[in-house]
């Protein structure tokens, strides 16, 4: 970029800021909907290489291959003009006039587009800054977020902002609002999809038109890259808009990757980085068999690739034109076998004066500049041109495969000094000559040359499975490339093998191989856990009890992914961990009604938990003995620090819920009304039954409360201006509401929790009090926290079946009851509360059911401890038994009792959620075609939608009514939206409890295994369905070391 007038720089008209600026996919169709994108790689994406990557393309092809620059320090890149001009050319340096700008080579508009600029930064300002300077000369600016190095680390930039959700939401939405070209970025994936899924939601709230998403996390660097995860590209896909772009990137070797990655991510565009340094023609069709010419070679096999020559030579022939700006030199045809060989057979003329003149080299003079083919001797003056200071690198990499075989003309090439262009020459020169050889030889053996053993062992791991080091590539090995094996690299080091004269692609060992060549050292936390395993397995003990025996040490334990990525240097990086679940999620603007700010204070605890959670499984699995028996002599077990975590989430989410329900109130006005109906000054709320009912017991202050109850819900149920979305939505709750009371009921009356604050019928009278007078987002998640202080229920050891059987006992009677209780109590008077008109109540009878509705807690613990003490004295004590009626032991009586519960609470919720669900997601073109072949049935298609019916309105925007006379829909709108926060804040944290029982109780705890299951239920069932799931497997924990009934002689 021409030189310091910077002011210059950013008021230039130019083409780029006349046109309108477009967002998203009408952007992306704007530059030519590309399907290939060069990646930015720092120092290695200059112009030369972009020109060499274009080159291969046809004129008809080269719209469909964007390329982004190398990535630009924003700081420096805005304040310092040599900055600027040593690393973005786009004018053309003049020193007549420092501010000229006639295109030069960056951005041109007729070589080098469509371009994007990438910047690293952690300052809005200097994002800002430098990317006015940039915008004239590209088509978008690019925030780089996926940088995995230490100095990103050091600088904190680049995939070190993933922590700062808040600050990446600044520096992408400053470039939006302020830039006159689009914003995009490029992101790495965090640790679960849902977290990715947020991550890119939030960048894509903050104004980016495309978001590049790079299938590894960020530890996966160096020795410990691995594979990409496309799975998680195709998750976003499947979540984000239609309309979002989206560009994948990783594990991209050869062309075939290319279709491959496209078709599993569902992505608009491909991008690759090291694939095309090891391959600048990695986009382009290869000739078909016959039309090769001289820059394609194809084998005896029907494989083949571009000759590295070849692409040496286009690569200096671009320098030449572009960089030099001078012609190429005149160059012989590339050889081809059949021409004349007496060129071969001469003594190569550099190599020969280079060993004439080597000793002698210090002691000459010569004058010659960058590129100045001085002959090498001298002092070379050092350039500044980012496209020569970007050859030697880029050659070691596309040569990679020669100079292994060839270590001369390694050699040569690490004595090419920056700029030296003569000097690449004559590296070019040797390099025509040996791939002609190589070319000879292959045709005077019939192909058997390139057989012979490569220098550079393969890993270790196809010894290991005891497969030849050197065969034919065939059908399968492609198959095997096109589904890595993420335990081995052998296969795609096969499948992506051709003769060294043939630009190819460096295969990386995986992990576990760098391990096994000793890469990479196990921490002093993974040897001695290592150690441990060993030690168990020779004990007998098999990590856990898994069958099969045999296996290795541990194989049936769960592992934090982290864990499996060693740290090169031999340091413990549980801290690492850690910190990249301490997200901080921000506070996205939104048009829509959401909960945006729902879960914000809670969110870095409850990631934390998760992640102790994770290393607390895998540690109890690598310890059955002495986790199940302790002494003296036993390892200190872990604190359980994730319960903490958790505990401290759900006192969050209680005050939260508290805010959200009770504390909203004030703000939508119906308080107010409610307050209006009580005192007399309005006669009903809306269309409700009239007149309302005031007195229930005689006692004034409970009648008041009561009303006030009451009028709540009669609000809901009687106003006439009420969609059919909220009745749906009043059915889905209670059902869910209902099934969660019962699953509450059972943790009460558990012989575990007798005696203790979350025990016995009193501690559910208490806490059904609260619900319904506190709101249940308030108190139930106070109550879990209580749980998992004093429970020994949330003591239990993975797999230990005598602590489940003292801990999660209930007696028979009351498992047997439990569901006709709540039927009875809580179902029952929901359904005459909720249907007058159905049953033909008056006003006087509706009001009194509600009331009688409101307190189905005291009534459940009065009916459940009644019928217990009746059955218990008219037919005695029930007799342990299993499905079929015989006498079992305990542990399986209790397992067939509380499988009616909870059979009935995933009946209630699945019954209620699939119908009412799939409802609301019927597309919209769908619901005009059923309205009008069920006609009576086309208010109820119409109105129940998924974002009328669950979608809530933000907290600090609840809809508000007209305290003196609402308006028809008002109050049901009001207490709708307080009932979903009601149950959505509550229901959380009652299944994220459920997870941690599951995942601390269960014998092999499998942190996958838990959350498809979850997941499964969640999706048929809703929240309740999925805790309900949970609790039930972590009770099969009672079977465990259950003794069995020996059968009776009499």
């Amino acid at each position: 970029m021409a030189s310091s007038d910077t002011a210059g720089l950013g008021s230039a008209e130019t083409p780029t800021a006349s046109r309108p600026k477009l967002h998203g996919r009408a952007f992306y169709e704007s530059i030519g909907s590309p399907r290939y994108v060069v990646a930015p790689m720092v120092d290695q994406s200059e112009f030369a290489w972009r020109m060499l990557t274009r080159s291969f393309l046809t004129p008809e092809e080269n719209p469909k291959v964007l390329a982004y620059t190398p990535m630009f320090h924003a700081r420096l890149f805005e304040e310092t003009a040599k900055y600027r001009d040593t690393h973005f050319q786009a004018t053309r340096p003049s020193p007549t006039s420092p501010a000229e700008t006639i295109p030069f080579l960056d951005g041109n508009p007729s070589l080098d587009r469509p371009l994007f600029v990438q910047f690293c930064a952690n300052d809005p300002a200097h994002l800002l800054g430098a990317a006015r300077l940039a915008a004239p000369y590209c088509d978008a600016v690019d925030l780089n977020l996926g940088c995995p190095q230490g100095i990103a680390r050091k600088g904190h930039y680049g995939a070190f902002l993933q922590e700062d959700q808040e600050l990446i939401y600044k520096l992408i939405n400053t470039l939006h609002k302020n830039l006159p070209i689009p914003v995009t970025a490029k992101i790495r994936i965090l640790d679960t999809k849902e977290e990715t899924l947020a991550y890119a939601r939030n960048v894509l709230a903050a104004g980016a038109s495309i978001i590049t998403v790079h299938g590894r996390r960020r530890e996966q660097k160096g020795h410990l890259t691995g594979l990409a995860d496309w799975d998680y590209i195709r998750y976003l896909r499947d979540n984000l808009p239609p309309e979002t772009v989206i560009f994948a990137n990783g594990n991209i070797l050869q062309r075939g990757d290319l279709k491959r990655c496209l078709e599993a991510t569902g992505a608009d565009a491909v991008m690759s980085a090291e694939g095309n340094l090891s391959n600048p023609a990695l986009f382009a069709r290869p000739p078909p068999p016959g039309q090769e010419g001289r820059e394609y070679w194809r084998g005896r096999d029907g494989k083949g690739g571009w000759r590295v020559d070849a692409v040496f030579r286009r690569y200096l022939d671009i320098l030449h034109r572009y960089a030099l700006q001078r012609d190429p030199p005149a160059r012989r045809p590339l050889f081809v076998v059949g021409d004349d060989e007496a060129w071969l057979r001469e003594r190569q003329e550099g190599e020969k004066e280079g060993e004439e003149e080597g000793p002698a080299r210090k002691k000459r003079k010569k004058d010659g500049g960058a590129g100045g083919g001085g002959g090498g001797g001298g002092k070379q003056e050092r350039t500044t041109s980012p496209n020569l200071l970007a050859v030697r690198p880029h050659l070691f990499h596309l040569l990679r495969h020669l100079v292994s075989r060839h270590t001369d003309i390694r050699d040569a090439l690490a004595r090419c000094q920056a700029g030296d262009m003569a000097a690449i020459e004559r590296v070019l020169d040797m390099v025509e000559r040996r791939v002609a050889g190589g070319l000879v030889e292959y045709e005077r053996t019939g192909g058997r040359s390139v057989e012979e053993p490569e220098p550079e062992p393969e890993p270790a791991a196809a010894e290991a499975k005891g497969e030849p080091r050197n065969r034919a590539i065939g059908k399968e090995d492609e198959e095997d490339a096109a589904s890595p094996d993420p335990e081995s690299s052998v296969a795609t080091v096969r499948a992506c093998k051709r003769p060294w004269w043939v630009v190819q692609p460096i295969v990386r060992p995986l992990p576990k191989e760098a391990l096994a060549k000793g890469s990479i050292q196990l921490s002093r936390k993974e040897l001695k856990k290592q150690q441990q395993q060993e030690a168990t397995a020779v004990n007998g003990s098999g990590g856990g009890g898994g069958s099969g025996g045999g296996g290795k040490a541990g194989n049936n334990a769960e592992t934090n992914p982290k864990e499996e990525l060693l740290k090169p240097d031999g340091k413990d990086d549980t801290n690492e961990c850690l910190a990249v679940y301490e997200k901080k999620l921000p506070r996205v603007p939104t048009d829509e009604p959401v909960a945006s700010s729902s879960g914000l204070w809670t969110s870095s605890s409850l990631i934390v938990f998760f992640c102790l959670i994770q290393q607390r499984s895998s540690w109890q699995a690598s310890h059955p003995r002495q986790l199940s028996v302790p002494n003296a002599n036993s390892p200190r077990v872990q604190p359980p620090l994730g319960k903490y975590a958790l505990v401290s989430a759900f006192v969050g989410c209680s005050l939260f819920g508290f805010y959200a329900t009770v504390g909203a109130l004030p703000r939508t006005g119906l308080s107010a009304a409610l307050r209006n109906v009580v005192s007399g000054e309005t006669e009903a709320l809306g269309g409700a039954p009239q007149p309302f009912r005031r007195e229930y017991t005689g006692v004034d202050p409970v009648d008041r409360h009561l009303a006030t109850l009451v009028g709540f819900f009669a609000a809901l149920v009687g106003d006439a201006g009420a969609g059919w979305d909220a009745t749906a939505f009043l059915v889905w709750a209670l059902a869910q509401f209902g099934a969660a009371w019962a699953l509450l009921m059972l943790e009460g009356l558990r012989h575990g929790n007798r005696g203790r604050p979350v025990g016995g019928l009193g501690a559910l009278a208490v806490l059904g009090f609260l619900e319904q007078n506190a709101t249940y987002a308030c108190a139930v998640p106070l109550y879990l926290a209580l749980h998992l202080l004093t429970s020994p229920a949330a003591r239990l050891r993975a797999g230990d079946g005598d602590g489940a059987r003292r801990a999660l006992f209930a007696y028979l009677w009351d498992l047997a009851l439990l569901t006709s209780t709540v039927t009875l109590t809580y179902i029952a008077p929901a359904l005459l509360m909720c249907a007058p008109g159905l049953f033909g109540h008056t006003a006087e009878q509706h009001y009194k059911w509600l009331a009688i509705w409101q307190a189905f807690p005291l009534w459940s613990v009065i009916a459940q401890w009644a019928a217990h003490r009746a059955c218990y004295f008219l037919l005695g004590s029930m007799v342990p038994r299993d499905d079929e009626g015989r006498e079992t032991t305990p542990g399986i009586a209790f397992s067939v009792a509380v499988s009616g519960i909870y059979e009935f609470a995933l009946t209630l919720c699945v019954g209620t959620h699939i119908p009412i669900v799939a409802l609301a997601l019927l597309p919209a073109p769908l619901r005009p075609v059923l309205g009008s072949r069920f006609v009576s049935l086309k208010p109820i298609i119409d109105d129940v939608t998924f974002a009328r019916t669950f979608v809530p309105y933000p907290v600090t925007a609840p809809p508000t009514v007209t305290p003196g006379g609402a308006a028809p829909g008002e109050l049901a709108a009001a207490v709708t939206n307080f009932l979903r926060y009601d149950l959505y804040v509550g229901s959380f944290p009652l299944l994220l409890w459920a997870m941690y029982l599951h995942q601390t109780t269960v014998k092999n705890p499998s942190f996958g295994g838990m959350l498809r299951k979850a997941g499964f239920w969640f999706l048929v069932g809703g929240p309740i369905a999925a805790t309900a799931a949970l609790i039930w497997e972590r009770d099969e924990v009672v079977k465990e070391g259950d003794v069995a009934l020996k059968s009776k002689t009499s």
